[in-house]
């Protein structure tokens, strides 16, 4: 918590301690005893109290953060003694990240990595750290304010009637003292603020759950992330099978065409045929193989695991394709989508702020009290004696004429209002465009995942049939050929359909707000 310095009389009260030191007298080393006393008694209240400046002077609410990005607190870094955040206070350095994951990481391991590693996260979560601050800064606006003032002062000579002069007599009087010291303990209670404080504490509860909305909104966004990028792993493992059993079956074949070669059942170019399509369907697997180092390191960096890292990603591509109900899903998005969430809160942030604005129109009253102490006293006319007093009373502000500025403020706040309400009417729209076009891809990938298993059970016996016909002289190379390269699309067909079918129901999780608070069981089984 950042400590507001001490009152001008505190900085005063500093200065005049200085000058006693300057200055020492048997009298002013007492003094300078009363006054560090004093000094430290100030810098304890001003310490006790120190808190944020609250704006309800000016009849402001604290402005809501605008953060891109439901959060618990699950796996959140604590800070360390200085309050400085690095980096093992984000989450593990990646000398050390192996440590947070047990075995192969599974999709579900992924999406828990990522919700405690990722700085997107984190840096959401700070932000509650802010609306923390925003509350205890609106409460303290309704508190009683304590202050100590004190204050020191050595003359260059004691101030004297001049008798003579005045025709009174001879000689002079003294009327104070070379040395004044004088020390008071204040205390301002608001009574009542035009409700601007009761307004200002619930606009800052309403911007704390706001956060939480952002922290939602980042944590669905990480998480789709994670979705995408493990089956992106996935995806790029499938490949890489595809592509050894395309070179599999192409040398299989080139050997049983040199065979054929040797016993004059096959020509010399078939047989530079078929080790050409092994060289190329090589080449196709060196490919695979980089696609897939590119895919695992593009996820640990985005789980800010080593990017290096021989950990074993478990899981295959495997949906099961269903049927999705549109209405429910709109239903399921308009109640939990973080992000209409929080533009409803700010919403009611904005009335709230029109409360406190119409605040200024409003009289104000305050308690007050005083104890204090002066030497010489300044309330009994040629006393040399010092004196304790105190006084207590209340005190009402009555706002008479003020050029219209609350006004303005009531147009501003009202306005802003206005298009507070049309942003929520947007977002709503936007968000139900979302889920239609989620519910859309996702009948469309399942039908297309019903269709390339046809295709790849027909592209798999097409191939068995073409190398029947080969061997009994009944097809030509080519149609193997053919076939062979048909396996290879319809596998990798296969398995772009299913990776579109998993990130489709990602997607409308995603749209419908659920993709955080849904069980997070194994997708790819």
């Amino acid at each position: 918590m950042r400590v507001l310095p001490v009152t001008t009389m505190g900085r005063r009260l500093a200065s005049d301690l200085k000058m006693a030191w300057a200055c020492p007298t048997e009298e002013g080393k007492m003094r300078m005893g009363a006054v560090t006393r004093a000094l430290a008694l100030c810098l304890v209240v001003a310490g006790c109290g120190a808190v944020r400046e609250y704006r309800v002077a000016d009849g402001r609410l604290p402005p809501a953060r605008a953060v891109s990005a439901q959060g618990d607190r699950r796996g959140e870094p604590e800070t360390s003694a200085g309050g400085a955040v690095g980096e093992f206070d984000l989450g593990l350095p990646r000398s050390r990240a192996n440590g947070i994951v047990e075995g192969p990481l599974t999709l579900s391991g992924a999406v828990d990595v990522a919700l405690r590693q990722n700085l997107a996260v984190l840096m959401a979560r700070r932000e509650r750290e802010t609306a923390d601050g925003m509350i205890q800064e609106a409460w303290a606006a309704g508190l009683p304010n304590v202050s100590l003032d004190a204050a020191y002062a050595r003359l260059h000579e004691t101030p004297a009637l001049d008798l003579d002069a005045m025709g009174m007599g001879s000689g002079t009087m003294e009327m104070g003292k070379q040395d004044n010291f004088s020390a008071a303990l204040k205390l301002v209670q608001p009574l009542y603020l035009g409700g601007q404080v009761f307004a200002a504490r619930r606009g800052s509860v309403l911007f704390k759950e706001s956060v939480e909305a952002q922290i939602a909104e980042a944590e669905e966004g990480i998480v789709l992330l994670a979705h995408k990028g493990f089956y992106d792993v996935l995806l790029a493992k499938e490949d890489l099978a595809a592509a050894r059993e395309a070179l599999d079956i192409a040398r299989r074949h080139e050997r049983d065409v040199r065979r054929r070669r040797e016993v004059g059942l096959a020509t010399e170019f078939e047989v530079i045929r078929a080790s050409t399509r092994s060289e190329l369907t090589k080449t196709q697997l060196i490919q695979a193989t980089n696609a897939l180092s590119l895919a695992r390191t593009s996820l640990f960096t985005m789980l800010r695991l080593p990017p290096d890292s021989e950990m074993e990603i478990a899981g295959e591509l495997s949906c099961e394709p269903r049927e999705v109900d549109r209405d429910q899903a709109l239903d399921a998005a308009l109640a939990r989508r973080p992000e209409l969430a929080r533009q409803r809160l700010f919403l009611e942030m904005q009335r709230e702020q029109i409360v406190v604005t119409k605040a200024g129109r409003k009289p104000q009253v305050f308690l007050f009290g005083e104890l204090g102490y002066e030497d010489p006293t300044t309330r009994s006319m040629g006393s040399l004696d010092d004196d304790t007093y105190w006084e207590a009373g209340l005190s009402v502000k009555v706002p008479v004429f003020e050029g219209g500025r609350t006004s303005g403020r009531l147009a501003q706040d009202h306005a802003k209002l206005a298009q507070i309400e049309m942003s929520v009417a947007q977002l709503s729209d936007r968000i139900r465009l979302e889920v239609t076009q989620a519910v859309l891809k996702l009948r469309e990938a399942s039908e297309l995942v019903s269709s390339q298993e046809k295709v790849l059970a027909q592209a798999r016996e097409g191939l068995r049939l073409a190398q029947a016909g080969y061997e009994q002289g009944l097809n030509r190379q080519l149609d193997v050929l053919y076939a062979q390269h048909g396996l290879t699309q319809a596998r990798r067909g296969h398995a772009r359909a299913a990776y579109a079918h998993l990130m489709a129901e990602a997607s409308l999780r995603k749209a419908t707000g659920t993709l955080t608070s849904a069980p997070r069981e194994e997708e790819t089984r």
